[in-house]
């Protein structure tokens, strides 16, 4: 009883009503970020799960785009010089 005593001496019925919406707004932004990370875990799983075929697939995806990007950039070049 003391304690909420000089609690409500300290802190007027504004302040403790700034407070508990500051307290909710950080508690509804702890939660966005717990759901976040909780996505972010079960994609890391669903990869972890494919293992390492996919990983290599990935690579090769990778490097076939980046081969067809340079051939469509240099197809680009092709085209204006000959206009």
């Amino acid at each position: 009883m003391e304690e909420l005593k000089v609690l409500s001496d300290t802190y007027s019925a504004e302040k403790v009503e700034v407070h508990r919406l500051i307290r909710d707004r950080l508690e509804g932004a702890i939660r966005l970020q717990e759901q976040d990370l909780e996505k972010s875990r079960l994609v890391l799983h669903t990869y972890e799960a494919l293992g390492e075929d996919f990983e290599s697939l990935v690579k090769e995806y990778t490097q076939l785009r980046l081969a067809a990007d340079n051939k469509r950039w240099a197809l680009q070049e092709l085209s204006k010089a000959h206009r």
